[in-house]
């Protein structure tokens, strides 16, 4: 669907299904659940990708009764920085990270005195819970030979950082679970050998395959909890950020050869199920007409197809499936496909149904829209580069909530968005593929800059750099200021 049609589109359906909104309205601040994948690419989502081997029903019948963005952006090509942007409205290099992610013993990254989405949600009436992958740095308890004492009690984490309640992992290499401040069963057996992350301790019974049906359990207990107790008037905030498809790429055998893009596949059609018994959940609770529900992914695909627990390096393109349709590059790039992201927003009683938008957004901007949704006014230095894109939820009006947007990519480079444009402040990808680095670039005949035409040009296979020297001229200034200021319009 082209741009023009995009408008037309989101224009004609934009008073379908509003015949409740007052009475939904009246009934108090929607539930609020954003489900962040991880590594899911654009053409991952059946809806996203006519030629998909991978089926996302569940997903796509979100984008049918609500919104799918289809130039939606994470905050960073790689998970720790765009996990930070996400929770707290901001560019991640404006943090102490400029390139990469935390390890597993990194200290926090959210700043102690840095308002997050849960903690402002929490000062507004919500009760707020995290479930799943962490992976912004948390303190651990000490031993007196300075290793971790998993018997400790964990400081600094997601309950110290708006959430009123956490069940998950670390990070991906985690072999037990916290809960709240404390893990929940030591690891005190050694893993099996080839296991995922190395050798180690697990908790006793750890399995990867365990991990995304555990996770979604606690998910769907806690709306049944939380709903039951709807009557006091508290809404809730699920951050439910799963592990899927990132390795370990570890399906259960139920859904094993259900798809036709090897163990990924399968793993990536598992999670859509999930969503969808978390979707049911809701309507059994009869909260879902005001719960608001977003599906998107931390950044974009990398291309093995699961043929072992690491990933490998088998390609997924040889079953005909392209986690990257129709963008160029993949995880950790500075191209669209490290961080153009699915994005499907799904609210009946505010949201229009089957609206497909090519509105500019972020999920920086998610801070900002939640102000919006509560009808309060951030507090001053929260969030300061996030737009609401609430009117664009809405179709309510259609000028563009922003104008500019900067991405950056895994090994810290950065690119400006603006309107049809794309200035890129580096050679390669910045990432993943090759040539990675200027000097991979440079050994290539590359120029050091790349501009793209993303309307005509979605690929990316033209850099027009040496055709539009002033285009180049104006992106290069405003991609510097913006990056050592906030925004004038903000």
């Amino acid at each position: 669907m082209n741009t023009q049609t995009v408008k037309t589109c989101v224009t004609a359906l934009s008073l379908v299904g509003f015949a409740n909104t007052n009475a939904q309205e009246n009934s108090g601040k929607p539930n609020i659940i954003f489900i962040l994948a991880d590594d899911l690419g654009y053409g991952d989502v059946s809806c996203y990708n006519p030629n998909s081997k991978i089926s996302t029903p569940h997903i796509d019948q979100l984008a049918a009764n609500g919104m799918r963005f289809i130039d939606a952006h994470s905050g960073s090509a790689l998970s720790t920085p765009s996990r930070y942007s996400l929770l707290t409205g901001r560019y991640s290099f404006r943090s102490r990270l400029k390139s990469g992610v935390l390890n597993n013993e990194s200290e926090p990254l959210i700043e102690a005195d840095r308002m997050t989405v849960g903690r402002f949600l929490q000062e507004n009436g919500y009760h707020t819970a995290c479930f799943g992958k962490w992976h912004l740095g948390l303190i651990w308890a000490r031993n007196a030979d300075n290793s971790i004492n998993y018997n400790g009690k964990i400081t600094e984490g997601p309950v110290t950082k708006g959430f009123d309640y956490y069940f998950g992992v670390n990070q991906n290499n985690s072999t037990f679970f916290i809960e709240n401040d404390r893990i929940v069963e030591a690891p005190t057996v050694p893993k099996p050998d080839g296991m995922y992350g190395g050798a180690g301790l697990m908790a006793p019974g750890w399995t990867y395959e365990n991990l995304l049906p555990t996770l979604t359990n606690r998910v769907i207990d806690y709306i049944k909890n939380a709903s039951g107790k709807r009557d006091s008037g508290k809404p809730f905030f699920v951050y439910f950020a799963a592990n899927v498809p990132h390795t370990p790429i570890a399906p259960i055998d139920e859904f094993k050869g259900t798809s036709n893009a090897h163990l990924i596949g399968d793993f990536i059609q598992q999670f859509d199920h999930d969503i969808g018994r978390i979707i049911k959940t809701l309507k059994d609770e009869g909260i879902a007409d005001n719960t608001l529900v977003i599906v998107s992914s931390d950044n974009g695909p990398m291309h093995w197809d699961g043929t072992n627990m690491q990933g490998g390096t088998n390609s997924i393109f040889k079953y005909g499936h392209n986690p990257s349709y129709p963008l160029r590059g993949k995880k950790s790039d500075i191209w669209e496909a490290g961080h153009r992201v699915p994005f499907v927003a799904c609210w009946p009683a505010q949201i229009p149904a089957n609206v497909v938008s090519d509105e500019l957004i972020s999920q920086i901007d998610f801070m900002a829209t939640c102000a919006g949704i509560v009808g309060v006014k951030l507090p001053e230095g929260a969030g300061e580069d996030s737009y609401n894109m609430l009117p664009a939820l809405k179709a309510v009006n259609m000028a563009s909530i922003r104008n500019e947007l900067i991405n950056y990519s895994g090994r810290g480079k950065s690119a400006l968005r603006q309107g049809s444009w794309k200035f890129i402040l580096a050679g390669g990808s910045g990432g993943f593929t090759a040539p990675q680095d200027d000097a991979d670039a440079e050994a290539l005949g590359l120029p050091p800059v790349q501009l793209y035409n993303m309307t005509e040009d979605i690929a990316e296979t033209k850099n027009l750099q040496d055709m539009y020297p002033e285009k180049l001229k104006e992106m290069s200034t405003l991609l510097d200021s913006v990056k050592f200021t906030v925004l004038p319009s903000l």
